[in-house]
């Protein structure tokens, strides 16, 4: 059976492939974006910040829950110390990308923390459904108002958290990428898993860092 190409698309004038096209700039802007290759090579290198900064988010809203009952205040500092501590699969890709350093793990802290809560709703959605790359690119746009659903619960958490001894909020609204509370999302429950022994003893060791004069 030939198909006509033009039946195809539909007429040029208001194809499905036209449309496209002039939403993302045209055939020139298709012309002049980089290679899928170093775009796959910029998500790659992107993709360990984000792992970092959502297990870090993830760990602090557990010390939140689970920390002053047993006497441990949560920081972000703690959670950085537990997640360099407690890197129990170096054979896993999402283990493989934490440093055994926290001053590395805050660096990046530092610069996806405006996305944090986002990196971890990705980050946990991921591993609740044990995503391969190949599941993950073709599983995510399906399930991306969950995910964004979970991350506004988070966004909520964090725009009020205060850690001590800080006087502000985890995130402020002016310089962290926030969800809209008008955007129409169910309400999504985070479950937070408690605080296991080795994770508790880790916590015990912990030294907060000294200052520097």
């Amino acid at each position: 059976m030939v198909t006509r190409t033009g039946s195809a698309l539909g007429n040029s004038d208001d194809s499905t492939l036209k449309r496209l096209l002039d939403r993302y700039g045209g055939i020139a802007a298709l012309a002049e974006s980089p290679p899928m290759r170093q775009l796959k090579k910029e998500w790659d290198k992107s993709l360990d910040g984000w792992m970092v900064t959502g297990f870090l988010f993830s760990n602090l809203m557990r010390l939140s829950s689970y920390g002053p009952r047993l006497g441990i205040n949560p920081s972000i500092n703690k959670s950085a110390f537990l997640l360099e501590m407690s890197r129990p699969d170096k054979s896993k890709d999402a283990h493989k990308a934490i440093p055994n350093d926290r001053t590395r793990i805050l660096k990046i802290w530092s610069s996806y923390k405006p996305v944090c809560h986002l990196c971890a709703s990705v980050i946990n959605w991921s591993v609740q459904n044990q995503m391969t790359n190949e599941r993950f690119a073709q599983l995510i746009v399906e399930d991306f108002p969950t995910i964004l659903s979970s991350a506004r619960t988070g966004q909520g958490w964090a725009l009020s958290f205060v850690s001590k001894p800080q006087k502000k909020p985890l995130l402020s609204k002016r310089d962290s990428w926030l969800i809209p509370n008008k955007l129409p999302l169910e309400h999504a429950y985070i479950g937070l898993t408690p605080l296991g022994d080795q994770e508790i003893e880790i916590l015990r060791r912990y030294e907060a860092p000294r200052p520097s004069y």
